[in-house]
């Protein structure tokens, strides 16, 4: 156990010391939002990846393979769907929005100040509630798998993970997300290999499963709840980190390389996933849903591999912390606070005040962490500030589809009620919840959308008579 616990901080310092020394050029907001926009291809691809890899997809993929039965493993795999869909659909009509460092910028140029100003509140909590899900898989990697208290695990880890955010802004986070995907993407499958073999192969591994969960098909849930998860995961969300990573990028054709590049490493890490769940299942079948697979890890790997191991899950959640904080700060003090209170604030203060609020928001997301039972319910009430709200009037508009500000504004008021409504008379129905506030978001936008197109357009025959 000292040897994992030495490799364990070993990585810590390496990420801190690799944070801090990537940061040292962070002298402007442009800076600490986007840097130079001159990373390479490898370089996006791997913050991207880092950065869609997270607590979620692995922790929480396994507790609900326990729920609902082993079919969920590989709804993940929804998620390469949407950077496809982003490249092929979304990336070629960034450009419009050349100049933007943030997704509060795109919203601006389309809707005016309420679009900023709603999509920096938005997008701050949003991004909240996604760290929110790595501080939780934080404290219990430290606590199941070390023996470490989860609330001096999670000090220790967020801490590190602030700190080098708030000093060196994004060229940080992506130096540290080029040394945690090379973590990761050695990690995930030493864990999976090493299990296999141990149970003897993929055959002894079906056949261990427990006789409830040796079926593809649910059993506690319809297919029809996995159709709209999967519908859910696959959409092109455009959330914050992500928008952010695309004006990292120096043409459309670095973004659309990046994405699919993305997309296709995602397919084998989440068929990965998938079997670590299995393995989870067949040697702790009575487990604690959430902590099984950190048990994996504990129990069935020797000292040293189960070190590195664990430095492999901790980059995978470190990594999309690390983001989904910086990209907090930034669209909640760039898009939010700034035109709402000071038009004219110096971009000295611009940057200081992100920093300090990169602290708060950090320590504001460990209060989240600790407010949910399961990692995948963080998922869905969070995306339920972002879907049903800002989601589709930026697709429409990046793709041409421009409506007035009142659109937007009535589109999103609508999709924020139906949500809370929803999420009020159904607590346990997240995922119906999301998609019926989405689709009244959507068919309130368009209304608004054709309407407008007839008023213009009668406006245009009454100014040729």
């Amino acid at each position: 156990m000292t040897l994992d616990i030495g490799i364990m901080i070993l990585y810590l310092a390496l990420t801190l010391g690799v944070g801090l020394y990537g940061g040292r050029k962070t002298h402007t907001m442009r800076d600490f939002s986007i840097a130079d926009r001159k990373f390479s291809t490898f370089v996006l691809v791997a913050t991207l990846f880092a950065t869609v890899i997270g607590g979620g997809p692995t922790l929480g993929a396994t507790d609900k393979m326990f729920r609902s039965g082993i079919l969920y493993g590989f709804i993940t795999l929804g998620r390469c769907f949407n950077k496809l869909a982003i490249a092929y659909i979304i990336a070629p009509n960034i450009r419009r929005f050349e100049g933007s460092i943030s997704i509060g910028d795109i919203m601006g140029k389309l809707y005016g100040n309420p679009g900023r100003t709603l999509t920096g509140l938005t997008g701050a909590i949003t991004c909240i509630g996604v760290l929110g899900i790595q501080i939780s898989a934080m404290g219990y990697l430290f606590e199941i798998t070390l023996g470490i208290s989860k609330s001096v695990g999670v000090l220790i880890g967020t801490g590190i993970t602030i700190l080098y955010s708030s000093l060196g802004g994004i060229r940080a986070v992506t130096l540290t997300d080029v040394l945690q995907f090379s973590i990761l993407i050695v990690g995930l499958p030493l864990i999976c290999f090493w299990g296999i073999y141990d149970i003897g192969g993929m055959k002894a591994l079906w056949k261990a499963l427990p006789v409830s969960h040796q079926t593809f098909l649910p059993h506690n849930e319809s297919l029809w709840d996995f159709a709209l998860l999967f519908f859910v995961l696959a959409l092109p969300k455009m959330t914050p980190p992500i928008t952010q990573r695309m004006l990292m990028a120096s043409d459309v054709k670095q973004i659309q390389r990046s994405m699919i590049s993305t997309a296709i490493l995602e397919l084998p890490i989440y068929l990965i996933i998938g079997i670590l769940g299995m393995l989870s299942l067949a040697y702790f079948p009575h487990a604690e849903p959430r902590l099984a697979f950190l048990q994996l890890i504990k129990e069935f790997l020797p000292i040293g591999i189960r070190g590195f191991a664990i430095t492999g899950i901790l980059a995978v959640i470190m990594s999309s912390a690390d983001s989904s904080l910086n990209a907090s700060s930034i669209t909640f003090v760039h898009d939010f606070l700034k035109p709402l209170f000071n038009k004219n604030l110096s971009d000295k203060r611009e940057l200081l005040l992100t920093r300090l609020t990169t602290f708060l928001l950090g320590s504001l997301s460990i209060w989240v962490a600790l407010q949910f039972q399961s990692i995948l319910d963080i998922v869905l009430t969070y995306l339920g500030f972002w879907l049903p709200v800002i989601w589709f009037p930026l697709m429409a508009g990046i793709l041409g589809m421009r409506a007035s500000k009142w659109a937007f504004l009535l589109s999103a008021s609508v999709g924020l009620m139906t949500f809370l409504g929803c999420y009020s008379l159904w607590p346990h129905a997240k995922t119906y919840a999301t998609c019926l506030s989405t689709l009244a978001n959507v068919v309130t936008f368009l209304a608004c959308w054709f309407s407008q197109k007839k008023t213009d357009s009668r406006m245009r025959k009454l100014n040729n008579l």
